[in-house]
């Protein structure tokens, strides 16, 4: 939803033409997200229109931008490491179900071919 209030800044510059606004708009977001919300994805948002939508040239502005993109692209990859790691251990978990499965089902093979052969002897002793 925060990122929603970043289609304001859009507004600002696109349709009112107003890009000082603009600007104090995208400070005042960026400096809320960092109290508040610490969205790295409201941030590169935010700091997209302003690369785009301004003559900002300022190198410190770019290096932002790209540690934010960095830091989402870290958080993606940890993302997917952790999804990678739960699909193995589930199919780890698959196979080892399977194989208890064969063990339980031996189990009660060897119990019911006792029984059997009990009951037969003591109807042959009887």
């Amino acid at each position: 939803m925060q990122i929603n209030y970043a289609t304001i800044g859009d507004y600002l510059i696109k349709i009112k033409k107003d890009t000082l606004y603009a600007k104090l708009f995208h400070k005042n977001l960026l400096r809320e997200n960092k109290e508040k919300y610490k969205n790295p994805y409201l941030e590169k948002r935010i700091l997209e229109q302003i690369i785009q939508n301004t003559d900002s040239t300022s190198v410190a502005l770019k290096n932002h931008y790209l540690n934010v993109v960095k830091s989402i692209q870290k958080e993606n990859n940890l993302k997917l490491n952790t999804n990678q790691k739960v699909i193995y251990e589930n199919q780890e978990l698959k196979r080892k179900n399977i194989k208890l499965k064969r063990e339980i089902i031996y189990i009660i093979a060897i119990i019911l071919s006792i029984t059997i052969i009990s009951l037969l002897i003591i109807y042959s002793i009887i």
